[in-house]
């Protein structure tokens, strides 16, 4: 009684493809909604003209079918067009979540060798890499100008689709080689079961580098369905996402069962006409019993990447014991399979073998891990049929239904992104002082998984460095900025004005950010220190407004790029910066003016960055002793805990949907600043630094005298602690 399910053959055609699957809808549907994202709208006419423009774009850079074009863009409805006119070209496209850290993002750039890189603006400078670089922002008034008819290239079944690349033990992601057929097979096959229908709205949430995003992007537009694209800020909160369900009356949504957990932990208690659909990673039964009180249907998903997004599918009912992960979607094959290549009767656990359409065509330039993973079929038999191994235990049930019960080695599922646990170990264990890494998945509360990293430091003093995480953001950034600038002589780079464009896209944070410098060197100006001591001086931004007035300035900051730069400036006109001097040094460390006393130490916009109290109360410390007889701490633009909340209100409430409640608008904000990533501190905090330091002899505070309402203005004020001698605001 060997039990196989999923013998049974569906028809579909050979090279049946994405591009042919949505033509069909374009025309069937042309005048029906196909995407909204934010205020936009998109029929399926709409959609697919601009997809052909794209595409056509994308041929007149020479890109050929089956070479590699990247995209890395922030949620939106270019980054939909942009995967469908990649499809079109018969190109292949790897999706690449801007969020990612830079190194595993340029590992995949340069192990595909991808050919281009469709990228937002604000990314254009954070990768390196040999891609032909487009940034689609500004590609978008030009498209117009391209034919919004495409002849789509001549693709077979097997010609690859996508690229996604998963975690790997060594340290080094690995990427899937996912086939037309194999997409197609799964999209027809979901169409059926669980289904969707042509009135029907799909919210997605799930970034484009996760490949269970396929269902969310693709399967409404092969059925004349309504995707609502979610924005990145909104995939990310629970509450925002529940009044998305409700606003936008979606009637199914895919997601793990962590974010499943979220929307229910902000407040989900009312029953929806929508269709859950739950995988990548196990369900629990106390979860699945609430959503099924709550939604007119549950699925139950199961699949690894390498067999394309899901390989079998359950609806979970009432009065279900167990929860197993079903049977397996058209032409897919499941067996379970000893330690000898024996395929187990029912009820006997093995390793869990995926067969069928689905398989992919194994890992891009691995071989070696090609030929460990996919296997021969030696039990169809069938000509070239591969299987894979999918390093899960499971058993078969008598009623036919599949029951997964684990891992087979040491990988593990954090809200539904597989992880080998060695890659985690073997990045930290690279890191500068650490010796040894062990990292384990963790459930510390119920059903929130997490990973937890023990360490093993070189010496004692590495556990006494400065590691913050802000330190690696900066330095990136400023890469960013030198590379950008890297063609302009010295005394023309303005590093601080590009990294604006790196940050954001905006004219109005330009005019912002200006009238924030403006207000803090004119704040800086009025107290007349004529020897200053800069912590955290970035590129100099402050440093050229005040030091022509000094009598000697000296920078310090702990980015190497940013005081390279400035030195570069120093050395283009020594003449006139020759009362200047720039060191690389953390904000702790102040051996720079050990045998040098200054009238004022300046930290300004770099107090939000430190890691806590103490290390704020230990610079003060510092500043106090290298500060001369009636000097000065400056510490400018920190954000105040008090004016927190104000500030995230003031944020969200242009994004909050007109439906939502008073009560739910204060919940999606009181997240908002339980999350803060920032140090922020209350004004209080200033004024009773007198009674911790007796030379502090007085305190004034001043808010930044702005006009503008956003992060920048809103919540930042400016502090000057004075010593030994009385304080102006």
């Amino acid at each position: 009684n060997k039990a196989v399910p999923g013998l049974e053959e569906v028809y579909f055609p050979a090279n049946e493809t994405i591009n042919t699957l949505i033509a069909e809808s374009v025309a069937k549907y042309p005048n029906q909604t196909a995407l909204k994202f934010n205020q936009q709208t998109l029929t399926y006419k709409q959609l697919d003209d601009r997809v052909n423009q794209l595409a056509n774009f994308i041929v007149s850079k020479e890109i050929k079918a089956g070479e590699i074009v990247a995209i890395s863009l922030e949620r939106s409805t270019e980054m939909l067009i942009s995967l469908l006119a990649i499809l079109k070209t018969g190109a292949v496209y790897l999706p690449l979540d801007p969020e990612y850290p830079v190194d595993r993002i340029e590992f995949m750039l340069e192990d595909s060798a991808a050919k281009m890189l469709l990228v937002s603006k604000q990314y254009k400078h954070k990768f390196q890499s040999n891609a032909e670089k487009v940034v689609v922002d500004d590609i978008l008034p030009e498209l117009h100008a391209y034919s919004d008819k495409f002849a789509p290239a001549t693709i077979n079944g097997s010609d690859l689709a996508y690229i996604l690349y998963t975690s790997g033990s060594t340290g080094k992601p690995k990427g899937v080689k996912i086939t037309h057929r194999n997409l197609a097979n799964f999209l027809i096959s979901m169409r059926t079961s669980p289904g969707i229908k042509d009135t029907d709205k799909l919210l997605a949430i799930t970034t484009i580098s996760f490949d269970i995003a396929g269902l969310e992007l693709y399967l409404p537009l092969i059925a004349g369905a309504e995707i609502v694209l979610a924005s990145s800020e909104a995939i990310k909160d629970g509450r925002i996402l529940l009044s998305l369900l409700e606003e936008k009356k979606v009637t199914v949504m895919q997601a793990t069962p962590s974010t499943w957990q979220m929307i229910l932990d902000s407040g989900w208690q009312k029953k929806m006409n929508v269709k859950v659909l739950s995988g990548g990673e196990p369900l629990p039964f106390d979860l699945a019993t609430k959503l099924l009180g709550l939604s007119d249907e549950l699925w139950n998903m199961y699949g690894p990447t390498e067999t394309t997004i899901w390989s079998t599918i359950k609806q979970i009912k009432p009065n279900d014991t167990t929860l197993t992960i079903g049977w397996p979607i058209n032409n897919t094959q499941i067996y379970i399979v000893d330690e000898h290549g024996n395929v187990l009767p029912d009820n006997e656990v093995g390793e869990i073998y995926i067969g069928g359409e689905g398989v992919a065509e194994g890992y891009l330039n691995r071989p070696e891990l090609t030929d460990e993973k996919f296997v021969d079929d030696w039990i169809s038999q069938k000509p070239k049929a591969k299987l894979y191994r999918t390093g899960d235990l499971g058993k078969i049930l008598s009623t036919g239904e599949i029951q997964c019960l684990g891992r087979t080695d040491h990988q593990v599922k954090i809200r539904g992104h597989r992880i080998e646990l060695g890659e985690i170990e073997a990045i930290i264990s690279k890191q500068d002082g650490i010796k040894q890494a062990v990292v384990m998945a963790r459930e510390d509360a119920l059903n929130d998984k997490r990973l937890i990293a023990y360490v093993t430091l070189e010496s004692e003093e590495d556990a006494n460095k400065d590691t913050v995480t802000w330190k690696e953001h900066w330095d990136t950034i400023y890469e960013i900025g030198a590379k950008d600038q890297e063609q302009l002589s010295a005394e023309n780079q303005n590093i601080d004005g590009i990294l604006l464009e790196h940050l954001a896209n905006s004219e109005d944070l330009k005019k912002q950010a200006a009238e924030w410098l403006s207000t803090s060197v004119e704040r800086i100006k009025e107290i007349k220190a004529s020897r200053i001591y800069e912590i955290g001086s970035g590129a100099g931004q402050i440093l050229y407004e005040v030091a022509p007035t000094a009598e000697h300035y000296i920078a310090t900051d702990y980015a190497e790029v940013a005081i390279n730069n400035i030195n570069l400036h120093i050395a283009a006109e020594p003449e006139k910066w020759d009362n200047v001097e720039a060191f690389v040094a953390p904000a702790d460390d102040f051996s720079v003016v050990e045998n040098v006393a200054v009238d004022m130490v300046l930290i300004n916009s770099v107090a939000q960055y430190f890691r806590d109290a103490d290390y704020l109360l230990g610079v003060i410390a510092s500043s106090i002793k290298s500060l001369a007889n009636g000097g000065c701490i400056f510490i400018g633009d920190m954000q105040g805990k008090n004016s927190l909340t104000m500030f995230r209100a003031m944020e969200h409430l242009p994004r909050d949907p007109d439906s939502n409640t008073l009560e739910k608008f204060k919940a999606i904000v009181e997240n908002q600043v339980r999350i803060e990533g920032e140090f922020v501190a209350d004004p209080a905090f200033f004024y009773v630094l007198p009674k911790m330091f007796s030379e502090i002899t007085g305190v004034g505070s001043v808010s930044q005298r702005c006009f503008c309402f956003d992060k920048e203005t809103l919540a930042g004020s400016q502090f000057s602690i004075r010593s030994n001698a009385t304080l102006w605001c």
